[in-house]
């Protein structure tokens, strides 16, 4: 079986239901949360689960600072601001005598407590200030 059979059986197993959103990428829903499996084709064994949070403003500062703080804090998940967008991924390599149910169960844990997490900083910080520069001691505190 290939990687990507192997992991859509697990899903399958831990109870998700996939959506086919291309050939290569997989939607399922956790905790109300949209995240995406995605396969490479040119890496059979590469796999990887991403949450996107739009961010509605390309000049806002707080997704970069919120990123490197969740990529000095984190070992699996890292975090990636594209233009309107706050990416989380974990990607990594799979192998054939992985223990499929587990190994995808720990990823889809270690994204969605980091989707959490960057949720709470984001209400944290708009509940504090509108149109204020966000800066490192602001998401240290939240």
């Amino acid at each position: 079986m290939t990687t990507k059979e192997h992991v859509l059986e697990a899903l399958h197993a831990l109870g998700f239901e996939t959506k086919m959103l291309d050939g290569d990428t997989y939607g399922i829903h956790y905790e109300g949360d949209l995240l995406l499996c995605r396969f490479n084709e040119e890496d059979a064994g590469f796999f990887g689960l991403y949450y996107c949070m739009p961010i509605g403003d390309e000049e806002a500062q707080w997704p970069v600072l919120l990123a490197n703080q969740i990529n000095a804090s984190r070992n699996y998940v890292k975090a990636y601001r594209s233009e309107l967008a706050l990416w989380l991924a974990y990607e990594r390599e799979m192998f054939e005598k992985e223990e499929w149910q587990v190994t995808v169960s720990r990823m889809i844990e270690f994204v969605s407590t980091a989707v959490a997490d960057v949720k709470q900083a984001f209400l944290e910080c708009a509940a504090q200030v509108e149109n204020v520069h966000v800066t490192d001691s602001n998401l240290q505190e939240a």
